[in-house]
């Protein structure tokens, strides 16, 4: 029962930091664009900027708060988190992300069939399709710079640097794996994310506890956000990206296995 508690805490704790950043950045922005637009608000093109402006406050936040606990514990209990930079190998991440995101493709793909009517569902998607129409270059360049670039690094910080981290403290592996992935679920906040993140934060947190290294975690992410935003461009660009994510899926999981297999022989020698 302690155990679950400790959970829910966690749980609650990192929904809190995301849904204050998100407020304290939406009414900034609000407030900038009020100003700058005789009082008119466009809260679509609000919400592309939140994207960008809200992973720096989180990213800024959370170094302050690294820096606080590691200056206050130095010698007992501080938080480490695993970063490597580029490893040789690295450039496997890039076939993981393509495989982590045409799981994902094919996921929400089929719960859309099954539940594409229900309106939770039919207004999500109508969110994301105001939310990430490239109706210039402009836009484009906001959402790889806020989607593609800065929400994989925040995230993974947040999600697997830190989050992770803690339960794998308090949890065993698999354990510490799954509810780390269930926490990212609820992070997105609706049924199809939330059921596809949940597969990916599992994913990223075994790559992350067996790679020892939040960049591999970050390349993965990067690349699975840039599918999901760049495969609806065009029908041809679609085809070519749903084939290969496709075939990524299988060269993925067999990478996973020797990461697996890599690390138990290290620390056998």
């Amino acid at each position: 029962m302690k155990k679950v508690l400790k959970f829910v805490g966690i749980l609650v704790l990192t929904m809190a930091f995301v849904l204050g950043t998100e407020t304290l950045t939406s009414v900034m922005l609000i407030s900038i664009s009020k100003l700058t637009n005789n009082g008119e608000v466009d809260l679509i093109e609000i919400s592309k900027c939140q994207i960008i402006f809200g992973q720096l406050l989180r990213l800024v936040l959370m170094y302050i708060f690294v820096v606080l606990i590691n200056k206050k514990r130095p010698d007992k209990n501080n938080i480490k988190i695993n970063y490597q930079g580029f490893l040789p190998d690295s450039w496997k991440m890039l076939v993981i992300g393509l495989g982590v995101a045409g799981f994902g493709n094919w996921l929400i793909s089929l719960l859309f069939a099954l539940i594409g009517d229900l309106p939770s569902v039919t207004n999500t998607i109508e969110q994301f399709n105001n939310v990430f129409q490239l109706n210039e270059n402009l836009d484009f360049f906001l959402m790889l710079l806020g989607a593609v670039l800065l929400a994989p690094i925040s995230e993974e910080i947040l999600f697997r640097g830190l989050v992770f981290e803690k339960l794998k403290s308090i949890y065993t592996l698999p354990w510490a794996i799954i509810l780390s992935g269930i926490i990212f679920g609820v992070y997105h906040m609706n049924i199809l994310q939330g059921v596809n993140t949940f597969i990916m934060g599992m994913v990223l947190a075994f790559v992350y506890y067996y790679r020892k290294n939040i960049m591999d975690a970050i390349l993965i992410h990067v690349v699975n956000n840039f599918f999901a935003l760049t495969v609806g461009l065009n029908e041809t660009v679609a085809l070519i990206t749903t084939v290969v994510s496709t075939i990524c899926i299988f060269v993925a999981i067999k990478y996973l296995k020797e990461f697996k297999k890599e690390l138990n022989w290290k620390l056998y020698i």
